[in-house]
């Protein structure tokens, strides 16, 4: 009987097939004119526009499952690109990890590549709107896609690949990733010092999410502990200008550690605080609500936990509660409870200061909301509201998103969920 159901599966998976495990990205023209989908497939740096309201630059880097580079020299060529862009004109420089079922692939153009093009060319607008109102140098938009292979079956059994890409993810992660993110980070501080508005927002979803904060997690601890000497309430400091989470797939537990940084003797962030981490998750989530604590539970029933304690930092003090390591080890990072610090509330008729084309300071528009009585922000078509958890102006925003906002694991794309993360790299951006 065992023996016919694994001759099933795996007669499933040879006829469901492998994806392949070569880089999609070999060419090397030094920027291919990106025009229409299809063009510049092959090619690992593009750009669209060039001259025009919406010119960005976007480029392609790999990784093989064991988090080594698929084609190496793609990462010399281009952050030599990029530096060389930096030494003459102020940058902002914005990175996507993919996640699970996507990869780099430009015919057919993957469904995430598509949709960060939208996210460069929105941000090339608003470089367009901000230099003529304020007369400032535009900044060039360069962007870089971070590939890995999301997918490693066709067809549906794909649907049960997801332990072994989240183990992926987070070898990706941890071994090969860190290295590209400081290099590039290195590129933008660098080029601080002749354009201060230059800035560098990195974005990760879902298993991207995973790897993104593998390799970044160690970075923020010692950014944070550097930033904030023992009993001084300065402002801590993080990787890039932002770094977001969407619908993130890993287990809370491994988030413990930066939250309980956050929340150390509940000293107070300085009104110039801006937010160094943020993860966005959907309450319409299935896989990250339901499946993901099913499959953990397996493994996770093998090794000891404890119940510690933990605290909020309430506007009354300190509120001390009971943190169950189980519950934490099982959940999804934002389907947490404890940890969340916001709720973003769909609201048709709310209508963001951050985002009026007139608005010249929205990091100061930003920073009156959080200080308002209410301490609401307002964004087009939702707000976000605290729950009194935290200090006001924590750099840690871990967000739990009402109905209405996200509609799934994969609605990342969203007209009120770009809106949202608009503003939030309008303030990052803002000088």
């Amino acid at each position: 009987m065992i023996k016919g159901i694994w001759l099933l599966l795996w007669s499933l998976i040879i006829g469901s097939g492998c994806t392949t495990t070569d880089p999609f990205r070999t060419a090397f023209d030094e920027y291919c004119l990106y025009e229409k989908q299809a063009d510049c497939a092959d090619q690992v740096m593009e750009v669209s526009a060039p001259d025009g309201v919406e010119e960005y630059r976007l480029s392609f880097i790999e990784y093989d499952d064991q988090g080594q580079l698929l084609v190496p020299h793609a990462k010399q060529a281009v952050t030599d690109a990029y530096r060389e862009i930096a030494d003459e004109s102020g940058i902002l420089k914005i990175t996507f990890v993919h996640g699970w079922h996507h990869n780099a692939s430009g015919d057919p153009e993957d469904s995430n590549i598509t949709s960060f093009r939208e996210i460069l060319a929105q941000a090339a607008e608003y470089e367009e709107l901000a230099h003529s109102l304020t007369g400032n140098p535009r900044r060039k938009i360069l962007g870089l896609y971070i590939g890995w292979r999301g997918a490693s079956l066709k067809g549906f059994l794909n649907y049960f690949t997801f332990w072994a890409r989240k183990a992926t993810a987070h070898e990706v992660g941890d071994q090969g990733m860190t290295e590209v993110l400081l290099e590039l980070e290195q590129i933008v501080k660098q080029n601080k010092a002749k354009h201060s508005q230059s800035r560098m927002v990195t974005i990760g979803h879902s298993l991207g999410g995973a790897a993104l904060f593998s390799s970044l997690h160690s970075v923020l601890a010692e950014r944070y502990v550097s930033s904030r000497p023992y009993k001084t309430s300065q402002a801590a400091e993080g990787f890039g200008d932002l770094v977001v989470l969407l619908n993130p797939a890993f287990e809370a537990i491994r988030y413990g550690s930066l939250y309980g940084l956050s929340q150390d003797e509940c000293r107070k962030y300085p009104e110039t605080q801006l937010p160094k981490l943020v993860i966005l998750t959907a309450r319409d989530d299935p896989f990250g609500r339901w499946f993901f604590p099913m499959g953990r539970r397996p493994g996770s029933s093998l090794e000891s936990h404890r119940t510690t304690t933990a605290m909020y930092c309430t506007e009354n003090g300190v509120e001390r509660y009971e943190l169950k390591q189980w519950d934490a080890d099982v959940h999804a990072v934002g389907h947490f409870d404890p940890y969340i610090t916001h709720e973003l509330h769909a609201r048709e008729d709310a209508r963001s200061l951050i985002s009026d084309r007139e608005n010249i300071d929205p990091r100061g528009t930003w920073f009156k909301q959080i200080e308002s009585e209410d301490g609401r922000i307002v964004f087009n078509g939702s707000i976000l509201v605290s729950k009194g958890r935290t200090q006001p102006n924590n750099p840690y925003m871990y967000i739990f998103t009402t109905r209405g906002v996200m509609s799934g694991h994969n609605d990342i794309w969203n007209e009120v969920v770009s809106s949202f993360l608009g503003d939030l790299i309008r303030v990052s951006m803002a000088e």
